[in-house]
């Protein structure tokens, strides 16, 4: 028996979890996540994950630049959030964060998971095959490992 969905019976929306490359195709993602944050009247969580380079060694991050160039990441990254922060979700309720791990799916998650989200939202660039075996899915893993709803928007 085909059973319809009433507005009541959705579950309410008050956290949302959405993550940012800064590219282009991550824009309609973010745009979803605004739109549904002043529907909701919702907190955006905007998080951009960065893979940590790794520690060569004691006094050697020093010399071989590694300790300026984490810095430099991590600063671009804020002035970006910032950015989107003014650009994409101007009036609403929205915190910044930058995760770091080498695996952004599982970041994401175990972010929403922390920050007990309600929707992570997700963009995908729609790759098949061996496109997305050798890159990888962010999206897919979200899905996956995702401790509340997921919505997925094609870039």
């Amino acid at each position: 028996m085909l059973r319809t969905m009433t507005e009541s019976s959705f579950p309410e929306i008050r956290r949302i979890v959405v993550g940012t490359d800064f590219s282009e195709p991550s824009f309609p993602a973010l745009k979803a996540a605004a739109s549904t944050a002043r529907r909701e009247g919702a907190t955006v969580f905007l998080a951009h994950v960065i893979d940590p380079l790794p520690h060569i060694g004691p006094g050697l991050d020093a010399v071989m630049g590694t300790d300026a160039l984490r810095e430099g990441v991590e600063e671009y990254a804020k002035q970006h959030l910032k950015e989107i922060r003014e650009s994409h979700f101007a009036g609403l309720s929205v915190e910044t964060h930058i995760l770091y791990s080498p695996n952004a799916g599982m970041a994401m998650t175990d972010f929403a998971e922390r920050v007990d989200a309600d929707l992570i939202v997700v963009g995908t660039h729609g790759r098949s095959g061996l496109q997305r075996i050798m890159l990888g899915s962010v999206a897919e893993k979200v899905t996956r490992l995702a401790p509340c709803s997921v919505l997925v928007v094609r870039a």
